[in-house]
């Protein structure tokens, strides 16, 4: 059982008392959590590409890079690092206190 499979089974759990105020509030924090993650999947290039221009972290050779995509290719320091990029995914959200400061 891999982790969105723990959250749909939670939701299933909460979703069982129906209107009461607490569990409301729960389910709406599962679906934002299962929200978030399905945010930070790695995508294969093979299905989708981001959006040009916008940073975002790919896989190449086993490491994690940031990069974004200019045209049909991912801005890197070679064209073989570029070629071996085989998964992608949007850059996660700064912590709380950080983008609170600006």
């Amino acid at each position: 059982m891999d982790i969105v499979d723990k959250i749909d089974e939670a939701m299933l759990g909460v979703t069982m008392f129906g209107t009461d105020p607490v569990f409301c509030g729960a389910k709406n924090e599962i679906i934002k959590l299962r929200k978030q993650l399905a945010d930070c999947q790695w995508i294969s290039v093979e299905d989708r590409l981001p959006e040009e221009g916008i940073s975002v972290l790919v896989t190449c050779d086993g490491f994690v890079n940031k990069t974004c995509l200019l045209g049909n290719e991912f801005l890197m320091p070679s064209k073989r690092q570029s070629n071996g990029i085989t998964h992608w995914m949007p850059l996660p959200n700064p912590p709380q206190a950080m983008s609170e400061k600006g």
